[in-house]
């Protein structure tokens, strides 16, 4: 007979392994990056001059040294620069001249002004691929190196191309990557300082139907750290190319509050790809910020307490879930199969977090607790939005039985996103205007739409992995709709609901890395388990083929 001391170890024994396991991964990868945590948000050499502007403010001011005046067009004209072709009639593009939503998310200047050779100009001249011509800076002196500035457009060397000219000579040239998302390029011009150049913009592609036949160009400047040589770079603590979602949290954690920018927050761009997006999930760089006292060297050693925290706060929680209906605790330690844990740990994404805090919630609100279960969850939804699903479908389940009160309670806990929604309407409208309050994100589309567009044009390796996660998906799925309809409840809707999102997925953003599929279904994959145990016998028999493809998923061969 069990004593109920020796149910209460049970409870855990879950924790204490998924600690070990968070241990373990976490100590693993921070030896990889040297034995510094930083590494682990994969933090883009792309965006290494806003980070270094965060991490270091005395080596790069909010407003850098311009090669000369008006190198960054912010003057809305073409003062120290001779346009020439039909350039002449459309430079500079704004976001003035083209509408506040036009292509708002694709290109990220720096400011309101750029040269784009695509963009509806300052006359009012239709956009598109015919318009052709050069730009020509005014001479000016080499005064340090390096030289920077941002690029984007066609990769068509010697017809969409930015180039630097010293005493008549072509020294440097850089052209886009087919791709209007602008990317940040550093030149070194050591051997030529003191000397006399000029920047030229060449746009010589013509013909509508020229693939990425233009070219964006922005912000050319003298950044005050030599880039290339950066330490942090050599010590891999830095990737190359645009790295990895961890590295906007890392960002946000040094400016929760947006001040940084306030008088110009189109310069939020140069460090976060989606500025109303990334800051709309801001309770985990708001706890970083918190526990790091506000110093950035902090950051990612709290990041480690946090996230290794979470993992047996989400054991706990789950075992106690369990033993309340009647299981065994120790079910708790299927945990360590949900599919977003690895990676989550691998880049310090919130995941566990988010996951730990709404299942506290669901823990309290099934022990009758509504305002500490909305608390829970308000705090989950600042760190996920996504989470909010389970105490909406609550909050219906209670207006169907017309239990007001209860309805009342539960839907407090989407009241702290809505207030920092509209906070961040206030701080981005400037830039982003009534996106805003609702993002896009770009990650959800039709269901199964992004799987068969994925399973068309696979990225290389990937085909078994989307396949497998498309079967899980949809087994997934039809077990939620057979436990909906047997309890009609508002868990067995929650889980209905996180079933149909993880389909709805799309193949641009989510399914091109199977990864990415992982860590946004973590909602039903944490869900899955109690709900498993609250089935039926037969709906149990899913759970073998859905066991089975989740190891193939996790662990992909």
């Amino acid at each position: 007979m069990i004593t109920k001391r020796s149910q209460d170890l049970l409870l855990w024994i879950p924790s204490l392994f998924l600690f070990l396991f968070g241990l373990l991964v976490l100590s693993h990868e921070v030896n990889s990056k040297g034995g510094n945590p930083l590494g682990l948000f994969s933090i883009g050499y792309e965006r290494l001059e806003g980070f270094l502007s965060l991490v270091d403010p005395e080596s790069l001011s909010p407003n850098p040294k311009l090669l000369f005046p008006n190198s960054d067009f912010e003057r809305g004209n073409l003062e120290n620069w001779r346009a020439s072709g039909t350039l002449l009639l459309t430079q500079p593009a704004s976001y003035r001249a083209t509408g506040p939503e036009y292509r708002r998310v694709t290109i990220n200047p720096q400011g309101h002004y750029w040269a784009g050779t695509r963009e509806v100009g300052r006359r009012g001249l239709s956009p598109g691929e015919e318009i052709t011509g050069e730009l020509l800076s005014q001479p000016f002196t080499l005064l340090r190196s390096p030289l920077a500035f941002l690029i984007g457009g066609g990769a068509w060397a010697g017809k969409t191309e930015v180039t630097l000219e010293v005493e008549g000579r072509v020294v440097k040239r850089a052209s886009g990557a087919n791709s209007d998302r602008l990317t940040y390029i550093v030149w070194n011009v050591e051997r030529w300082r003191g000397k006399s150049a000029v920047i030229r913009i060449a746009d010589n592609a013509r013909g509508k139907n020229t693939y990425f036949g233009h070219l964006c160009a922005d912000f050319f400047h003298y950044p005050s750290v030599p880039l290339r040589s950066s330490p942090l770079l050599k010590s891999r603590l830095i990737v190359r190319g645009s790295g990895y979602d961890g590295q906007f949290f890392y960002f946000i954690a040094q400016d929760p509050w947006l001040k940084r920018f306030r008088d110009d927050p189109t310069r939020y761009r140069l460090f976060l790809d989606d500025p109303a997006y990334r800051y709309g999930r801001i309770g985990y760089p708001l706890l970083l910020n918190i526990l790091s006292c506000g110093n950035p060297r902090n950051i990612p050693r709290s990041a480690l307490f946090l996230i290794l925290l979470s993992l047996p706060a989400l054991a706990l929680s789950t075992s106690l879930i369990l033993k309340d209906s009647g299981a065994s605790p120790l079910w708790a330690l299927l945990l360590l199969f949900v599919p977003a844990l690895p990676s989550s740990l691998g880049h310090l994404l919130p995941e566990p977090l988010a996951a730990a805090l709404m299942v506290g919630g669901l823990l309290f609100h099934r022990r009758e607790q509504p305002l500490k279960a909305s608390l829970l969850w308000a705090l989950s939804g600042l760190v996920r939005e996504t989470t909010l699903l389970l105490p909406l479908a609550f909050v219906v389940e209670a207006l169907w039985k017309k239990r007001f009160k209860g309805a009342f309670q539960t839907a407090l806990s989407a009241l702290p996103l809505l207030l920092w929604r509209l906070y961040l309407l206030v701080r981005l409208f400037p830039d982003q205007a009534w996106r805003s309050l609702l993002p896009k994100g770009g990650i959800l589309d039709i269901p199964f739409k992004g799987i068969l567009e994925t399973l068309k044009a696979p990225a290389q390796g990937s085909s078994l992995s989307v396949t497998v996660g498309a079967l899980l998906l949809t087994l997934l799925l039809l077990f939620a709709s057979v436990f909906f309809l047997r309890h009609r409840d508002g868990f067995s809707g929650a889980l209905l609901l996180y079933s149909l999102l993880a389909l709805s997925l799309s193949s641009r953003f989510v399914w091109i890395d199977p990864s990415n599929v992982r860590r946004t279904t973590f909602e039903l994959f944490v869900l899955l388990l109690p709900a498993a145990l609250d089935s039926s016998k037969t709906l149990r028999l899913l759970l073998f083929p859905i066991a089975l493809l989740t190891g193939l998923f996790l662990f992909p061969l």
